[in-house]
């Protein structure tokens, strides 16, 4: 079974953010999301939790932990994936 870079399909998601502050510079994040509900995958989903650390007003450096599963099928293609690791990043407030 292949994928080809012309695979493709839309999801509906449903999400939710949040971000508690632990200081001045200091806070985490975590946000969460599920989708698919056999419309184009038959189901995704997907967890960020990070610590987030604000040393200019202008940005923010995170750094935490990520998963990622979808399940997609069509016809004779099928993909089951499951993903997670670290994760780094960096916001730049204009």
């Amino acid at each position: 079974r292949t994928f080809s870079a012309s695979d493709n399909w839309t999801d509906p998601i449903l999400a939710l953010r949040a971000h508690g502050r632990l200081s001045e510079q200091f806070g985490v994040s975590a946000y969460a999301d599920i989708g698919g509900f056999n419309v184009g995958a038959k189901l995704t989903w997907q967890l960020l939790l990070t610590a987030d650390w604000q040393p200019r007003d202008w940005l923010i450096l995170s750094a935490g932990w990520r998963y990622l599963a979808f399940d997609f099928e069509n016809g004779d293609r099928t993909l089951d994936m499951h993903m997670g690791g670290p994760i780094l990043g960096a916001t730049f407030r204009f």
